[in-house]
């Protein structure tokens, strides 16, 4: 059996109030270490702003959410997003970086040594089906919608983050 790796992820009466809107109200949802959850519904009704709550982009108005029984707000930001892979809906990529440097920040603020960040990078790029050789010098804006969704989950995977958090990652992706 293959070995489940993962957090628990817990909403306890998660609300988010933007102004006189309520964008989430009284959530309660818990996501299992290995679980697979797909979140869908029509624009603006709260999918992104779920995903933020999970590591700090956003804060709740009130509840709370957990990871592995602690609370997100109890973490230091940046330990948190390091344990999160998020893969934006806007993709994200730095437009000054090359592919392989976007691929391989994570590794790089975690303290990786080069050889293991481009062994990483090679092997992310191979699994998303995109050539190492051809791409990693590329810049973003030299790459297609469909390139540059593959490159931002290459990145959201690069560290093995028990957590993966994809926000439409997939809109621009041929068949």
């Amino acid at each position: 059996m293959a070995e489940v790796r993962g957090a628990r992820v817990a909403f306890e009466g998660v609300s988010v109030e933007r102004g006189p809107l309520r964008a989430l109200d009284a959530v309660d949802l818990v996501i299992e270490p290995g679980e697979l959850l797909v979140v869908v519904g029509p624009s603006g009704c709260g999918k992104s702003t779920l995903l933020k709550l999970v590591n700090r982009l956003l804060a709740p108005s009130s509840g709370r959410v957990t990871l592995d029984g602690q609370d997100v707000r109890e973490r230091p930001p940046i330990e948190l997003r390091r344990s999160v892979g998020y893969c934006f809906q806007a993709l994200g990529l730095f437009p000054h970086l090359t592919v392989a440097e976007n691929v391989g920040i994570g590794l790089r603020l975690v303290g990786k040594d080069r050889t293991e960040i481009e062994r990483r990078v090679d092997q992310l790029l191979d699994r998303v089906r995109l050539d190492a050789r051809s791409m990693r010098h590329r810049l973003p804006a030299e790459l297609s919608g469909g390139q540059a969704q593959r490159v931002a989950v290459a990145r959201a995977l690069a560290t093995r983050p028990p957590v993966l958090l994809l926000d439409e990652p997939f809109g621009a992706l041929d068949p």
